[in-house]
């Protein structure tokens, strides 16, 4: 399986948006120290609120991958 801080990395790299870019790698590197990927996303201060809102929701319940799957369907 992929580590979390992989797949940040990769969709940032995969993004056309260099703030998206560039939170994701601040995320990654949070995420790398043991933070949790809200709390990670939310200290890069580059992703709107109701989507860090969203990752906190979810990942406290067990349904991320639920979350970012409607997600990656409204973009």
């Amino acid at each position: 399986s992929m580590r979390i801080t992989e797949c940040l990395r990769m969709a940032g790299d995969a993004s056309q948006s260099g703030i998206v870019r560039n939170g994701a790698e601040i995320a990654a590197k949070e995420v790398g120290t043991g933070e949790s990927l809200a709390s990670s996303l939310v200290k890069s201060k580059r992703f709107p609120r109701q989507f860090t809102n969203a990752v906190q929701t979810s990942e406290a319940s067990g349904v991320l991958d639920v979350e970012f799957m409607r997600w990656a369907q409204a973009a």
